[in-house]
């Protein structure tokens, strides 16, 4: 299953954590974290999606 944000914006929960939020735009194939950066901040897909990768010892 597969939820998006709009099927969360009628839980007032969210709509409260997304007021303390702010809108950031992002470039496609921008990196945004690396392997080994600490965890200072959480984002929020809010349209798009993102892809996750990581290289093994050998650089692939």
């Amino acid at each position: 299953m597969q939820t998006t944000a709009k099927n969360l914006s009628d839980v007032p929960a969210i709509n409260r954590f997304l007021s303390y939020c702010r809108v950031r735009t992002v470039p496609q194939k921008t990196v945004m974290i690396h392997a080994g950066d600490l965890p200072d901040v959480l984002y929020y897909i809010v349209d798009g999606s993102v892809e996750v990768m990581i290289e093994d010892e050998d650089g692939n």
